[in-house]
């Protein structure tokens, strides 16, 4: 049994490796490729998640251009993607979603590389991470063309002897980068 756990979990992080790589192309930007996004969804079957679907009810008509460009599709596949990234052990892979300042949590404003450190830092405090969607995400346009993405996420983190595991409701803003999307704004607070 642990060792089909520990295969689960090596195949999770290879799947979260392929995904982030295939954002990339030759100039380093990432891409979309939603077959490596697809593909991860087996994977995370496998580790006992399931698929979610997409709440876009807030959509208006007055933000028609964003949703013709990003569609709810694509946002979820986003989300799947950042969240997959987060179990990869490169520090590297996650923070490529994320735009050069961010606001970061009740941090204010800060710059990629300190939202890098931040996460080797928390990486080095939980080396056993494992997240996943646990139910629907919630659209919601923003001004200035962006969007405000919303969803449920559980997580079991470990070091050691050291536990801890629950579920938080996770709150990105996003704004189009080239063909691409990228993190303007992280929140999180715990779910009732």
């Amino acid at each position: 049994m642990a060792k089909v756990a520990h295969e689960q979990a090596t195949n999770a992080q290879q799947c979260a490796r392929d995904v982030v790589l295939s954002h990339r192309g030759n100039t380093g930007k990432r891409r979309r490729n939603a077959g490596a996004v697809t593909a991860c969804g087996y994977n995370a079957t496998l580790l006992g998640e399931r698929r979610t679907g997409v709440s876009s009810a807030g959509y208006s008509i007055g933000h028609g251009f964003f949703v013709a460009r990003f569609s709810t599709e694509r946002l979820r596949d986003y989300v799947g993607a950042f969240v997959l990234a987060g179990l990869d052990p490169r520090i590297g892979s996650e923070t490529e979603f994320f735009a050069d300042r961010v606001q970061y949590y009740d941090e204010g404003v800060i710059s990629r590389e300190k939202i890098c450190k931040d996460l080797e830092r928390y990486a080095a405090r939980w080396p056993e991470r494992r997240f996943w969607l646990d139910g629907d995400i919630t659209v919601d346009p923003q001004n200035g063309n962006r969007v405000r993405v919303t969803f449920p996420l559980r997580y079991e983190l470990r070091n050691g002897a050291k536990h801890s595991s629950g579920k938080i409701s996770k709150t990105l803003v996003l704004k189009p980068a080239g063909d691409d999307l990228q993190i303007v704004a992280v929140n999180e607070r715990k779910a009732g």
